[in-house]
């Protein structure tokens, strides 16, 4: 979320949203010539647009935090980590780095990116369930649910089931870590708690 200029961290103005191999992707950015030169670079990467970065009043007083702290430009990523999130950055035991140790963690994903990227997860995850009885996509095979063929049916009305449940999955885990009961996982914690799907034999 943060880029570094005049000796300190500021908020990057755009989202750069694109595709690449087919996969949703976004970035915080300051330079649309640097991701329009990018994108235009490379075949498999393409569909480029940008958002305007409006931050929260919350976000903007953790970004004062971070520069009166004055944090260096080299642990960028896990300052804007907390900028963004209200989440603090932690080491591999789960305990928060020296640095940002006086700073209290605040957990606040409603105006992020991590939602996103945690749904463009989910939704892939769910595609390739899908995929594993030649399905397109979760919204195709869930359309099935009401096909005249039992076969077709019995596959639709589990893949509703499955969508459901592991929509509802996610939301307790964003919900959980709101109210820190516990920490934002990582990608592959998030995807190894998903429910998988249970199909009729």
């Amino acid at each position: 979320m943060l880029h570094y200029k005049d000796n300190q961290f500021n908020i990057c103005p755009f989202i750069a949203n694109y595709t690449a191999y087919g996969q949703k992707k976004l970035k915080y950015t300051n330079d649309k010539k640097w991701w329009t030169d990018f994108i235009n670079k490379w075949w498999h990467h393409e569909n480029l647009t940008f958002k305007p970065v409006n931050p929260t009043k919350a976000q903007e007083i953790r970004l004062r935090e971070i520069n009166e702290l004055e944090i260096p430009e080299g642990f960028q990523g896990s300052a804007s980590g907390y900028v963004e999130t209200g989440l603090l950055p932690r080491d591999e035991e789960g305990r928060v780095l020296p640095l940002f140790a006086s700073l209290t963690e605040q957990p606040d994903p409603t105006n992020t990116t991590l939602i996103t990227v945690y749904q463009n997860a989910v939704g892939q995850y769910l595609d390739e369930l899908a995929q594993e009885r030649d399905y397109d996509s979760i919204l195709s095979l869930c359309t099935y649910a009401t096909s005249s063929n039992d076969t077709y049916k019995a596959e639709g009305e589990a893949g509703v089931v499955c969508r459901d449940t592991t929509w509802d999955t996610m939301r307790q885990i964003l919900a959980d870590v709101v109210s820190k009961e516990r920490l934002a996982p990582t990608m592959d914690e998030l995807l190894s708690e998903l429910p998988s799907i249970a199909w009729p034999n």
